[in-house]
């Protein structure tokens, strides 16, 4: 069964770069430096990403996010926990769909995490917004 429980107060958006390049998004925090193995281990992490017109990601070019995470607040140091979730390329000249990926947390989780988004297309996708959000 999926989780599905929100906490708006666990969720960060994030605009999509203004041209090639990555953003990255403020940190969700998930424990405080303890061992919240017990709650991490209930929870995923939902990420999703909008749909785009082929002038917004035009065929070849991609989208992608990774989750990462950090000892840090302000994500200084993060390190990458998991690459393309989730991933995007414009294709068949109908640019490409929303998506959303569940990602579950190894047990050593860092106590905050956030998520990085990079686009190789060289148009403004800024009005764009990426999603990340705690269920459990």
């Amino acid at each position: 069964m999926p989780l599905n429980s929100r906490d708006l107060a666990l969720e960060v958006e994030i605009a999509l770069p203004a041209a090639a390049g990555s953003v990255t998004s403020p940190s969700i925090e998930l424990h405080g430096g303890d061992d919240r193995s017990d709650f991490t281990k209930l929870c995923e992490l939902v990420v999703e990403l909008p749909a785009f017109t082929t002038a917004e990601l035009p065929d070849g070019n991609v989208v992608s996010v990774d989750l990462i995470h950090s000892d840090n607040a302000d994500l200084s140091g993060a390190e990458t926990l998991y690459s393309g979730v989730p991933l995007v390329t414009g294709a068949n000249g109908t640019g490409a769909l929303a998506t959303k990926k569940h990602c579950r947390f190894p047990l050593a989780v860092k106590a905050y995490v956030g998520i990085a988004v990079t686009t190789d297309a060289a148009v403004d996708v800024s009005a764009k917004k990426a999603t990340a959000y705690l269920v459990a």
